[in-house]
């Protein structure tokens, strides 16, 4: 019986903060806790309260919503794209698509043929230009983008370029786009 008591009380005696061992334990149960909190906290303000202070005193364009462009050339063939902004002051996120349509797929390593990508979107917006990149979203199907666009008609068009690694020639190339609000 004496030996329980003994190893309960030792027992206690190790949680007790008078103690050494009690001292250092409750230490670092103190210092987790602090730490935890102090993390959920710089989360909530990061991802919570800068966003909605910034969209309070932000005074620029506001780009969110649906974006369209098509492309029809001379074999027919024709690019329909559609974006979805969502926009947090300057910061921009959000998904695009592209359609290929009226194409005939060429040999191996050649033309794909019709095709529906996806991309998820980030960029910003300054001082009347807007600056995206795009990646797609399969990564069985590898592509990326990148757009710098001028704010036009009261921002109801994005006009400028879109540059990205071409399938065909698997070089840097790039086209002129414009973009239409819907």
């Amino acid at each position: 019986m004496e030996n329980t008591t003994a190893v309960s009380t030792a027992t206690l005696n190790a949680y007790d903060p008078s103690t050494i061992q009690g001292a250092i334990i409750w230490g670092v149960v103190a210092g987790v806790l602090t730490s935890a909190f102090l993390l959920i906290l710089g989360q909530l303000i990061q991802k919570v309260i800068v966003p909605w202070y910034q969209g309070i005193i932000f005074k620029g364009v506001d780009l969110a919503g649906k974006w369209v462009a098509s492309k029809t050339f001379a074999d027919g063939i024709t690019y329909s794209y559609s974006m979805m902004i969502r926009q947090n002051a300057h910061t921009l996120n959000g998904a695009m698509n592209i359609a290929k349509n009226n194409s005939i797929p060429g040999p191996p390593g050649g033309h794909l043929g019709d095709y529906n990508q996806g991309f998820t979107l980030t960029g910003t917006t300054w001082e009347g230009f807007v600056m995206l990149n795009l990646t797609s979203d399969d990564r069985r199907s590898l592509s990326f983008s990148t757009s710098l666009l001028q704010i036009r008609n009261r921002g109801q068009s994005l006009v400028g370029h879109m540059a990205y690694r071409s399938s065909r020639v698997d070089q840097v190339d790039s086209e002129e786009i414009v973009w239409t609000r819907i």
